[in-house]
């Protein structure tokens, strides 16, 4: 293989009409002194962006001319393939994570199902039965007017009633708000029974 800078030269000077330097570094878009550097072997430092615009417009393949590019160009090809060969690794990496991930909610989704399904239900009916029954432990004056409250409560008031750990205050509480609203008579307690 002949020098780099004689073949270039070579090349330059084959063009028709023959090409100097300067018309050369104006094709390609760089300076003289980049082409004269080329030409005499002095372009290692040379971007491999220049070495294309160069042999494109001579028209060869830069590897042909540059044996530094060449070289630069390999080392290049290996970097790349190590770093996709990192990335590939990682990605299945992450993709291996994401799926373990997506089993363990799914599998938390069934630990909730079975336990909603452990669970006893919640429904109206059942509020109501649970209420009455916690109700004539505490011994209203009228009776019949607390269970009227708690037959016209909304599913959300039953709800609350049962959440609020069914104490003597707390159903008082939440059966005089819904005797308001619905204009009833507020439930009292007998005497002597309120703590």
């Amino acid at each position: 293989m002949k020098k780099p800078q004689s073949y270039m030269r070579e090349l330059r000077k084959a063009q028709v009409p023959p090409l100097t330097l300067k018309e050369l570094a104006s094709k390609c878009g760089v300076s003289y002194t980049t082409v004269w550097n080329l030409e005499n072997g002095r372009g290692e430092h040379v971007s491999f962006a220049i070495h294309w615009k160069v042999a494109a417009v001579l028209g060869v393949d830069p590897i042909n001319i540059f044996p530094s590019a060449a070289n630069r160009l390999k080392k290049a090809m290996i970097y790349f393939t190590e770093r996709n060969k990192r990335r590939s690794v990682e990605y299945i990496a992450r993709m291996e994570m994401r799926e373990m991930m997506l089993e363990a909610e799914e599998q938390r989704r069934a630990d909730r199902a079975t336990a909603m399904m452990d669970r006893p239900p919640r429904s109206r009916h059942y509020l109501l039965l649970t209420l009455f029954d916690f109700c004539i432990n505490l011994k209203f004056e009228d009776e019949t007017n607390a269970e009227l409250i708690l037959r016209r409560m909304t599913p959300d008031e039953l709800g609350d009633l049962f959440h609020s750990g069914l104490t003597q205050e707390g159903a008082i509480d939440h059966l005089n708000r819904a005797a308001l609203r619905l204009g009833l008579k507020a439930p009292e307690l007998k005497h002597g029974t309120r703590g």
